[in-house]
């Protein structure tokens, strides 16, 4: 049962990191990350 467990884990990862993100959406992502990270350190 674990060892299914685990296979289904390994495809359903599998499948979202082959989800197509456009590059402007990827930009805006890291960048709202890197200003939370930045503002944090500030805190």
């Amino acid at each position: 049962m674990k060892q299914e467990e685990n296979r289904q884990m390994d495809n359903l990862k599998s499948e979202y990191e082959s989800i197509p993100v456009p590059k402007e959406a990827k930009e805006r992502m890291l960048a709202g990350i890197a200003q939370a990270k930045k503002k944090n350190r500030k805190a």
